[in-house]
């Protein structure tokens, strides 16, 4: 997965998606044993979990709705995760009810509405709250599976997961 320090790297690159990089390994013997041993690692998969940028798909969820929604960007920013452009980065401005965020209906269940809950728009107070200021996505800052976003309505929406890409290393 990629984290913040392995995307800034590549941002100064100029790079629209991270570069890959390359394992430490001994010296090698012969070229033959160089070329078998030199493989790169790409960087969403070094980062071990933490601190990993929101891409369109990830997982959000309110603390009053049991089942989460995906994140949603209909726009990209031209920055992305992984070998293609289906995984975009979200800035924090990426946060406008049904476009970005999803309704929650019909699960809502807001302590304040029930017996009979209205339909679960999200009333969202942007921005999101606790963005990596030190990354910008076409001018807001990036955010994080750390992020989140408050709801006028009571609610605090998290995300579940970064949305990136889970790969397999393979031999």
């Amino acid at each position: 997965m990629a984290t913040i320090d392995d995307f800034d790297e590549a941002k100064m690159n100029k790079q629209k998606k991270p570069a890959n990089k390359p394992k430490k390994a001994n010296p090698p013997e012969s070229k033959e044993a160089a070329e078998d041993d030199y493989k790169p690692v790409p960087i969403w998969e070094q980062s071990g979990g933490k601190d990993q940028y929101l891409v369109q798909g990830a997982d959000l969820k309110c603390i009053f709705c049991p089942t989460p929604k995906k994140l949603k960007l209909p726009m990209t920013h031209g920055e992305y995760i992984g070998q293609d452009t289906s995984h975009p980065l979200a800035n924090m401005m990426d946060c406008i009810p049904v476009v970005n965020i999803p309704s929650f209906n019909p699960t809502c269940m807001n302590p304040a509405y029930m017996p009979y809950p209205p339909p679960c728009v999200p009333a969202i107070i942007p921005p999101w709250q606790n963005p990596f200021i030190e990354t910008t996505i076409q001018g807001p800052s990036s955010i994080t599976v750390k992020s989140f976003l408050v709801c006028a309505l009571g609610g605090i929406i998290k995300p579940q997961n970064s949305g990136q890409p889970k790969l397999v290393r393979g031999k």
